[in-house]
């Protein structure tokens, strides 16, 4: 007696091994992608001159900011930003 089972089927055993490890692979670089452009990019960091700086704290729209000595340099986070202070150099 021969029953014609197709999980039996070599050929339909090879197809579903492919299928998975090309979905496991698709997975993996989805999340690397997905990784570096929202989980693990840094903070967006925009460059201003003083003069904009001044306005904006003036406005009270700066809630931390951090000065380097050496170079006269500031840092600052605007009310807007979702990160805080401790994201700062």
């Amino acid at each position: 007696m021969e029953f014609n089972n197709k999980n039996n089927n070599p050929n339909n055993r090879g197809r579903t091994a492919r299928l998975i490890t090309f979905a496991v692979w698709a997975l993996i670089i989805g999340t690397m992608l997905f990784m570096v452009s929202n989980g693990c990019s840094p903070s967006q960091v925009k460059e201003i001159n003083f003069d904009e700086f001044s306005d904006a704290y003036r406005k009270d729209n700066v809630k931390a900011i951090y000065e380097v000595l050496d170079g006269g340099t500031f840092y600052g986070l605007y009310r807007t930003s979702e990160a805080d202070a401790t994201n700062l150099p």
